[in-house]
């Protein structure tokens, strides 16, 4: 299991099939968005998911976070149903994750998104 800050130049790659979570912090607004968790099928359903998603609120407790929107498979839901999001499923960056384009562009303009400030 990792963490892995997202760098837009460089984004995370799971390389060793190890479950993987991607978050920004943003120290100067206290602002928080869960980017994107990853869990290989055949590690599924042994608590990485919930693990990494409540070590990634314990890093900022006191941020505003948010997530990018969830994904509209069947797995995806029934893992944030039983887990629990940390904050709404709509992006919103202070103006310093939006420099650093933490929150790919398409994901800004979808329906809910709050990347314009």
């Amino acid at each position: 299991m990792s963490f892995e800050p997202v760098e837009p130049e460089r984004p995370a790659q799971q390389r060793d099939g190890s479950p993987k979570l991607q978050l920004s912090l943003c120290a100067i607004d206290r602002r928080a968005i869960l980017v994107h968790i990853e869990i290989e099928e055949k590690h599924r359903r042994r608590g990485a998911g919930s693990v990494l998603v409540a070590a990634a609120a314990a890093r900022g407790p006191r941020y505003q976070w948010t997530t990018l929107p969830i994904d509209r498979d069947p797995t995806s839901i029934a893992f944030w149903a039983r887990t629990g999001a940390p904050g709404p499923a709509a992006p919103h960056p202070c103006t310093h994750q939006l420099e650093a384009q933490v929150v790919p562009a398409e994901r800004c303009a979808e329906p809910g998104s709050l990347c314009a400030g």
